[in-house]
């Protein structure tokens, strides 16, 4: 199964005073801020034409304090090579992690100025599996976390180890204790695009990319840069014109403020628009023209647990928000400045600008000694989805109380998805929900009822006259009629998605499987060639294609696409390793076929089949007792696996060993009675005894 279908403010200058950093402050802080970054208007560059970015290093000049404060920030140092002097400091020498769920052990080292991380897994204190790989980038600032990034071919990838600062400690990356990853988790566009400036990702794949950013850049949320750099190097006393050209986002309302900031800090499942991308984002318009979000009732539901990533939807919960009507995330942040740097003072004089008032609000009596709103009024704790961090919620209420022990346990039934952020119309809406359905399926919870609700939702949109013109509803549709063994809907929706896209690779893929399920191998073969001419780079097409020929025999077609596909990502897919091993073995290339079953193996410990081919093919070169090895290997975990209990009685008898041979074949009988090739090898080669 691949991986698609298994289906993420108070601006203080050098000698303000900080004691009495209230609201006149605070206003004067925004005028300065103004006055230096401009206006916004409509007509200001296209803040997503990339040609037209001058780079963060451009703005230094005229915004010095700016600059250097939000380079100290998590966004400015969201992505970026890692260095190795840092690097020395959390790891000065190699730290081991131990997955007891999946009995991997996992290594982080610094070698020669890279960090290297190599999992492995050990019997009787002997290296049974090992793997290792390089980080290309380090992702989180390290105010909380440090992860790392691996690159091959422009294939990224997260790792499994991360950096905990607060504990300072290593362990498995976020989400890796549940659900571990290894090396093979993929960086999609969302991932992307929250934690670092505009990197397209290559169409139709999941987490291939030609360019990679450094960093949320000032040009993320202040759009294209050129033009404003120009004027104001050439003509700085057209202040009209310098402020013209570049965004400032203070002039907003206050809804479309808030959307630029819950373009990253509104967690959720994202359910992109008809052609939008993540890379796409406009922020002078509504966030519901590019996207919808939706989380599930349990975390919707929730008082006690928050995500990191949470604080818009939070904050929205706060009655502070709901009754100021102009309370956004800078009235509290600057978004130029880590929040580790303001005093609790600070805070507290945000908040008191309108808790000053006793007739209208009610007042704290806090102490001299306990001078924080935030201890109170705001939960700072430990968030659901990242280990060892403490973070703080955003939903600020009168009273908090600590949550009870069992406060995160897991949902008794399937969770249902609720909109945080989706279209006004509801056709719209029932596409958003399909889709969100599918997400949810591939990504989080594998309840069957979602396929459904993906079929129910979508066919439901299309009924009312509301389809994508991209076909990703058709795409969604096609899958979920796969899942149900429902071949002739599943063509017939993907059919629908190429007409609309006939560069949706992977709804040609879909067709091409829907087809090969109902026999039509000559349009399934047609659907492949499709795919691998929409995009290349969507290997899921060359891998059917695989197939195909190694099922009309021809071995020589096999060979030479199993090479092609490997050439270009030789990580993510081990059954490429396996088809190339197939073909080499029923080609007659022997040597060439085990290193083939070998790699798949080394991506992959538990590869059944690999393993299995591995061990046929020594089999077929006479090497008994290698192949029984292999054998072994699977009875270990799979006792009862009868085509392995198969292939070590024949190396058992050819190797002699009649008597052993006999006892494995009669635990077959007594796993299976009726196993007709179990009895036909005990009349074979044991004259008929059973």
């Amino acid at each position: 199964m691949t991986t698609f279908e298994q289906h993420i403010m108070k601006y203080t200058r050098d000698g303000f005073p900080t004691k009495a950093f209230g609201n006149d402050i605070l206003i004067l802080a925004f005028a300065i801020i103004s006055l230096l970054t401009g206006c916004s208007r409509t007509d200001a560059p296209d803040p997503l034409d990339k040609s037209q970015w001058a780079g963060s290093q451009s703005c230094q000049t005229c915004h010095e304090l700016q600059y250097s404060s939000y380079m100290k920030t998590g966004m400015g140092k969201s992505w970026m090579h890692y260095d190795p002097a840092e690097m020395a400091k959390i790891l000065p020498k190699p730290v081991t992690v131990y997955h007891e769920p999946s009995d991997y052990f996992y290594e982080a080292s610094l070698r020669n100025g890279k960090v290297v991380m190599r999992e492995y897994r050990k019997e009787r204190n002997n290296i049974t599996h090992e793997l290792e790989f390089t980080a290309a980038y380090q992702v989180g600032s390290g105010n909380n976390t440090i992860s790392f990034i691996m690159d091959h071919n422009g294939y990224l990838f997260e790792m499994p180890l991360t950096w905990y600062t607060r504990k300072r400690i290593w362990d498995m990356s976020p989400g890796y204790l549940e659900n571990n990853r290894r090396f093979f988790r993929p960086i999609n566009e969302t991932c992307m695009n929250c934690h670092n400036a505009i990197s397209p990702v290559t169409p139709q794949t999941e987490n291939h990319f030609k360019e990679v950013e450094l960093g949320i850049a000032c040009e993320t949320c202040h759009g294209a840069g050129k033009q404003h750099v120009e004027v104001a190097t050439n003509d700085k006393d057209n202040k009209e014109e310098i402020r013209s050209t570049i965004i400032n986002s203070m002039h907003w309302d206050r809804e479309l403020q808030m959307d630029l900031c819950q373009r990253c800090h509104l967690e959720g499942l994202t359910v992109w628009n008809d052609k939008q991308t993540a890379d796409r984002v406009d922020y002078r318009k509504p966030l519901t023209a590019h996207k919808a979000v939706f989380v599930s009732n349990i975390s919707d539901e929730s008082t006690t647990e928050f995500s990191i990533a949470s604080q818009a939807d939070r904050l929205r919960k706060s009655e502070c928000f709901k009754q100021s009507g102009t309370m956004t995330c800078t009235t509290c942040h600057d978004p130029h400045r880590t929040s580790t740097a303001m005093s609790a003072q600070e805070f507290n004089s945000t908040c008191q600008s309108c808790h000053k008032d006793a007739e209208k609000h009610t007042l704290c009596s806090f102490s001299e000694t306990n001078n924080n709103c935030i201890s109170c009024h705001m939960k700072v704790g430990g968030t659901s989805d990242i280990p060892h961090v403490l973070f703080t919620d955003h939903y600020i209420r009168r009273t908090i109380d600590d949550p009870p022990e069992s406060a995160h346990t897991p949902p008794e039934a399937a969770p249902t998805l609720i909109p945080m952020l989706w279209s006004e119309k509801y056709p719209e809406q029932q596409l958003q929900k399909g889709l969100a359905y599918f997400q949810y399926f591939q990504t989080e919870y594998n309840a069957p009822e979602y396929v459904d609700s993906v079929i129910a939702f979508i066919t439901s949109a299309a009924r009312q006259g509301t389809q994508r013109s991209d076909g990703e509803d058709g795409y969604a549709l096609s899958v979920a009629y796969l899942l149900k063994a429902d071949f002739s809907n599943a063509a017939a929706a993907a059919e629908r998605a190429t007409a609309r896209n006939a560069n949706h690779a992977r709804a040609w893929y879909i067709l091409a499987e829907a087809n090969t399920a109902l026999g039509r191998t000559a349009a399934a073969i047609n659907a492949y060639n499709k795919g691998i001419q929409a995009q290349p780079l969507l290997l899921e097409n060359s891998l059917g294609l695989m197939r195909s020929h190694l099922a009309e025999k021809r071995y020589p077609e096999a060979i030479a696409l199993g090479e092609s596909i490997l050439q270009k990502d030789s990580l993510t897919y081990p059954n490429a390793h396996f088809q190339l091993g197939e073909a080499y073995q029923l080609s007659g290339r022997l040597e060439p076929a085990r290193s083939a079953y070998k790699r798949a193996i080394s991506l992959d410990p538990d590869y059944i089949d690999a393993r299995m081919g591995l061990g046929t093919a020594y089999l077929r070169d006479k090497q008994w007792a290698r192949g029984l090895q292999e054998f072994d290997r699977i009875l270990t975990s799979l006792p009862e696996y009868i085509p392995a209990l198969m292939s070590k009685t024949i190396a058992l008898a050819n190797s002699g060993r009649r008597a052993e041979a006999l006892s494995v074949v009669q635990k077959i009988l007594q796993i299976d009675p009726n196993n007709e090739n179990a009895k036909a090898m005990v009349r074979e080669l044991f004259g008929g005894r059973n």
